[in-house]
């Protein structure tokens, strides 16, 4: 998590708003976009796991965490193009496609709330059955609990450099 605060103050945080907001030649996201998308795909995670974790019983399960095939492929496809051999791209779900009318202040400030409320949950974590199956945004696909904690970080530094991509273009 602290490579993605990292990452924003380093190399968004204090580009003009224009900057921010100035679509890529290849008409993808704008650096701000990306980073909205990362808050909406979290928001909706962390409402997911608060619930997960908040229903658990004092009789938790005590299986080892494993990845399970499709949670290890999943966080290896979700990898920031810089660190993975392959990566694919995926159209975001309409319900997680970012708006472009938000300023960057609202953006970061809320990137920070939502971090810090990721951070709270890592800690809780240590308490919850990481085994446990939670529903993504694809429908039909559950990831276990200990792969999403893991894909939130991944999936912001993903996004984090797509955003620093856009602004070099």
């Amino acid at each position: 998590l602290q490579n993605c605060r990292s990452a924003i103050e380093r190399s968004l945080y204090f580009c003009e708003e224009e900057e921010l907001q100035k679509k890529p030649e290849d008409g993808g996201w704008n650096a701000l976009q990306c980073i909205e998308h990362v808050n909406l795909v979290n928001e909706a995670y962390i409402k997911r796991l608060k619930k997960s974790m908040t229903l658990k019983s004092s009789s938790m399960d005590e299986t080892p965490f494993r990845y399970g095939w499709f949670g290890s492929l999943f966080l290896k496809q979700m990898q920031p193009r810089s660190r993975a051999k392959r990566s694919f791209s995926f159209k975001a779900p309409k319900a997680v496609q970012p708006p472009s009318t938000r300023r960057g202040q609202a953006v970061f400030q809320d990137f920070q709330v939502i971090f810090d409320e990721i951070e709270t949950l890592l800690e809780q974590s240590q308490y919850a059955d990481l085994n446990q199956r939670i529903q993504t945004f694809v429908p039909f696909v559950k990831l276990r609990l200990g792969v999403i904690l893991e894909l939130l970080p991944t999936h912001a530094l993903r996004h984090i450099e797509q955003a620093e991509r856009a602004l070099q273009n």
